[in-house]
């Protein structure tokens, strides 16, 4: 649901935020049971759309484990950072 998370990031950047990680997005938005990756996903295909600003942290020493709501595995994720 991209629009969903558009509107998300967009909130963010209205409250003043001038940037922030998609840590932080999965942490201020939860994302809905069994939809984590779809979320991640979708942050990552905002992230490349055209005239968005981020940058994608994909080096080994960058990732971040992530373990999704009531989740039993961790995973390890590129960080990308969302700014203005």
């Amino acid at each position: 649901d991209l629009t969903r998370l558009t509107a998300q990031v967009q909130q963010r950047f209205q409250e003043e935020d001038h940037g922030f990680r998609l840590t932080e997005m999965l942490e201020w938005f939860p994302p809905r049971r069994g939809e984590w990756l779809l979320d991640v996903i979708g942050y990552l295909e905002l992230a490349r759309r055209p005239r968005s600003t981020f940058v994608l942290r994909d080096r080994p020493e960058d990732y971040w484990e992530y373990q999704p709501p009531e989740g039993e595995r961790s995973y390890r994720l590129p960080q990308v950072y969302f700014y203005k």
